[in-house]
Protein backbone atom coordinates (compact mmCIF):
# COMPACT_ATOMS: atom_id res chain seq x y z
CA UNK A 1 0.00 0.00 0.00
CA UNK A 2 1.54 3.57 -0.74
CA UNK A 3 1.76 5.90 1.55
CA UNK A 4 -0.57 9.23 0.14
CA UNK A 5 2.31 12.02 -0.77
CA UNK A 6 2.59 14.53 1.95
CA UNK A 7 2.40 17.97 0.78
CA UNK A 8 4.39 20.01 3.10
CA UNK A 9 1.58 22.84 4.92
CA UNK A 10 1.93 26.43 3.56
CA UNK A 11 1.83 29.30 6.43
CA UNK A 12 -0.88 30.56 7.44
CA UNK A 13 -1.49 33.93 5.58
CA UNK A 14 -1.49 36.78 8.47
CA UNK A 15 -5.17 38.17 8.85
CA UNK A 16 -4.66 42.14 8.36
CA UNK A 17 -5.96 43.58 11.78
CA UNK A 18 -8.63 45.86 11.30
CA UNK A 19 -7.39 49.76 12.75
CA UNK A 20 -10.00 50.72 15.44
CA UNK A 21 -10.66 54.10 15.20
CA UNK A 22 -12.36 56.10 18.53
CA UNK A 23 -15.75 58.12 17.03
CA UNK A 24 -16.40 61.06 19.14
CA UNK A 25 -19.09 59.54 21.47
CA UNK A 26 -16.84 56.72 22.49
CA UNK A 27 -13.92 59.89 23.12
CA UNK A 28 -15.98 61.89 24.88
CA UNK A 29 -17.35 58.57 26.82
CA UNK A 30 -13.90 58.05 27.82
CA UNK A 31 -13.27 61.57 29.65
CA UNK A 32 -16.69 61.25 31.25
CA UNK A 33 -15.49 57.62 32.85
CA UNK A 34 -11.71 59.73 33.45
CA UNK A 35 -12.29 62.74 34.34
CA UNK A 36 -11.77 62.88 38.03
CA UNK A 37 -8.12 61.32 37.08
CA UNK A 38 -7.80 64.44 34.56
CA UNK A 39 -8.97 67.20 36.98
CA UNK A 40 -6.42 65.30 39.72
CA UNK A 41 -3.01 65.25 37.38
CA UNK A 42 -4.08 69.14 36.07
CA UNK A 43 -4.31 70.66 39.54
CA UNK A 44 -1.11 68.36 40.83
CA UNK A 45 0.77 69.66 37.81
CA UNK A 46 -0.29 72.95 38.64
CA UNK A 47 0.58 73.56 41.91
CA UNK A 48 3.58 72.22 41.47
CA UNK A 49 4.29 74.62 38.79
CA UNK A 50 2.88 77.31 41.20
CA UNK A 51 4.73 76.16 44.66
CA UNK A 52 7.86 76.16 41.70
CA UNK A 53 7.15 79.45 40.52
CA UNK A 54 6.83 80.81 44.32
CA UNK A 55 10.58 79.69 45.38
CA UNK A 56 12.27 81.11 42.55
CA UNK A 57 13.53 84.80 42.81
CA UNK A 58 12.13 87.21 40.07
CA UNK A 59 14.81 88.10 37.79
CA UNK A 60 14.86 91.92 36.18
CA UNK A 61 16.14 93.04 32.37
CA UNK A 62 17.70 96.26 31.38
CA UNK A 63 18.92 97.29 27.98
CA UNK A 64 21.10 99.83 26.82
CA UNK A 65 22.84 100.83 23.87
CA UNK A 66 25.89 102.68 22.31
CA UNK A 67 27.13 103.11 19.11
CA UNK A 68 30.42 103.14 17.95
CA UNK A 69 32.13 106.06 15.60
CA UNK A 70 32.38 104.91 12.17
CA UNK A 71 36.41 106.47 12.01
CA UNK A 72 38.74 108.09 14.78
CA UNK A 73 41.02 110.96 14.44
CA UNK A 74 44.35 111.05 15.34
CA UNK A 75 47.73 112.25 15.01
CA UNK A 76 50.54 110.81 13.39
CA UNK A 77 53.78 110.59 14.81
CA UNK A 78 55.88 110.74 11.88
CA UNK A 79 54.52 114.35 10.93
CA UNK A 80 52.50 115.28 14.09
CA UNK A 81 49.57 115.64 11.86
CA UNK A 82 45.92 114.95 12.04
CA UNK A 83 44.69 111.71 10.26
CA UNK A 84 41.91 109.72 10.08
CA UNK A 85 41.28 106.20 10.17
CA UNK A 86 38.09 104.24 9.50
CA UNK A 87 36.86 101.40 12.19
CA UNK A 88 37.79 98.08 10.85
CA UNK A 89 35.96 94.76 11.90
CA UNK A 90 38.54 94.07 13.71
CA UNK A 91 39.01 97.16 15.63
CA UNK A 92 34.83 96.45 16.67
CA UNK A 93 35.97 92.46 17.77
CA UNK A 94 38.40 94.50 19.47
CA UNK A 95 36.06 96.51 20.89
CA UNK A 96 33.78 93.34 22.32
CA UNK A 97 36.56 91.34 23.95
CA UNK A 98 37.78 94.44 25.89
CA UNK A 99 33.82 95.13 27.07
CA UNK A 100 34.42 91.25 28.03
CA UNK A 101 37.36 91.47 30.12
CA UNK A 102 38.08 91.46 33.21
CA UNK A 103 39.56 94.28 33.85
CA UNK A 104 36.39 96.24 32.66
CA UNK A 105 34.18 94.31 34.79
CA UNK A 106 36.47 95.38 37.62
CA UNK A 107 36.17 99.08 36.51
CA UNK A 108 32.67 98.54 36.10
CA UNK A 109 31.83 96.94 39.51
CA UNK A 110 34.25 99.94 40.83
CA UNK A 111 32.33 102.35 39.61
CA UNK A 112 28.88 100.84 40.85
CA UNK A 113 30.67 99.95 44.20
CA UNK A 114 29.29 96.18 43.49
CA UNK A 115 32.35 95.07 46.05
CA UNK A 116 31.03 96.54 49.04
CA UNK A 117 27.05 95.94 47.92
CA UNK A 118 25.77 92.65 49.68
CA UNK A 119 22.96 93.14 47.53
CA UNK A 120 24.32 92.26 44.40
CA UNK A 121 26.20 89.50 46.56
CA UNK A 122 25.17 88.24 49.21
CA UNK A 123 27.58 87.46 52.28
CA UNK A 124 27.32 83.87 53.55
CA UNK A 125 29.13 82.04 56.33
CA UNK A 126 31.44 79.67 54.27
CA UNK A 127 31.87 82.95 51.68
CA UNK A 128 34.23 84.86 51.65
CA UNK A 129 35.07 87.91 53.66
CA UNK A 130 33.94 91.52 52.37
CA UNK A 131 37.30 93.30 51.47
CA UNK A 132 38.97 90.13 50.87
CA UNK A 133 40.29 88.90 47.64
CA UNK A 134 38.32 85.74 46.41
CA UNK A 135 35.32 88.18 46.96
CA UNK A 136 36.33 90.64 44.43
CA UNK A 137 36.63 87.76 42.25
CA UNK A 138 33.17 86.38 42.55
CA UNK A 139 31.37 89.82 42.57
CA UNK A 140 33.31 90.41 38.97
CA UNK A 141 32.67 86.63 38.18
CA UNK A 142 29.06 87.63 38.92
CA UNK A 143 29.08 90.69 37.13
CA UNK A 144 30.43 89.11 33.57
CA UNK A 145 27.70 86.29 34.16
CA UNK A 146 24.85 89.36 34.68
CA UNK A 147 25.45 91.06 31.36
CA UNK A 148 25.57 90.21 27.27
CA UNK A 149 26.65 92.00 24.43
CA UNK A 150 24.46 91.31 21.28
CA UNK A 151 25.58 93.31 17.74
CA UNK A 152 23.26 92.81 14.34
CA UNK A 153 25.51 91.84 11.32
CA UNK A 154 27.68 94.67 10.73
CA UNK A 155 26.09 97.15 12.69
CA UNK A 156 28.39 99.38 14.79
CA UNK A 157 25.38 99.43 17.53
CA UNK A 158 25.92 97.41 20.64
CA UNK A 159 22.75 96.47 23.05
CA UNK A 160 24.12 95.25 26.57
CA UNK A 161 21.53 93.05 28.12
CA UNK A 162 22.00 93.32 31.98
CA UNK A 163 19.67 91.36 34.47
CA UNK A 164 19.72 91.15 38.09
CA UNK A 165 17.27 90.39 41.07
CA UNK A 166 16.58 94.40 40.95
CA UNK A 167 14.99 96.47 38.40
CA UNK A 168 17.39 99.17 39.86
CA UNK A 169 20.35 97.39 39.62
CA UNK A 170 19.65 95.70 36.26
CA UNK A 171 19.44 99.21 34.63
CA UNK A 172 22.79 100.24 36.49
CA UNK A 173 24.82 97.39 35.10
CA UNK A 174 23.22 98.23 31.63
CA UNK A 175 24.17 101.62 32.13
CA UNK A 176 27.23 101.36 33.96
CA UNK A 177 28.75 99.12 31.32
CA UNK A 178 28.43 102.02 28.47
CA UNK A 179 29.53 104.88 30.97
CA UNK A 180 32.31 103.04 31.51
CA UNK A 181 33.24 102.41 28.05
CA UNK A 182 33.14 105.80 27.08
CA UNK A 183 35.14 106.93 30.16
CA UNK A 184 37.78 104.41 29.35
CA UNK A 185 37.64 105.42 25.67
CA UNK A 186 38.12 109.13 26.35
CA UNK A 187 40.65 108.71 28.89
CA UNK A 188 42.80 106.53 26.11
CA UNK A 189 42.40 109.03 22.88
CA UNK A 190 43.25 111.70 25.85
CA UNK A 191 46.50 109.69 26.84
CA UNK A 192 47.21 109.17 22.77
CA UNK A 193 46.89 112.86 22.19
CA UNK A 194 49.38 114.20 25.27
CA UNK A 195 51.66 111.34 24.07
CA UNK A 196 51.52 112.45 20.30
CA UNK A 197 51.93 115.81 21.19
CA UNK A 198 55.17 115.21 23.82
CA UNK A 199 56.61 113.16 20.77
Amino acid sequence: MNDPIRRPRQPAKAVPTRIERMDSEEFIQLLRQNVWLILAVVAMVMGATAWYLSRQTPTYTAQSAMALTNSEVRISQVDTQMEVYDLTRARVETELDRLRSRNFAEDVAKSLNLFGNTEFLPLSENGPPLDSIERGRAVIDKLLGSYSLQRTGESLVISIMAEAEQPQLAADIANGVVNSFIALSVAQQVSDLEKSTEY
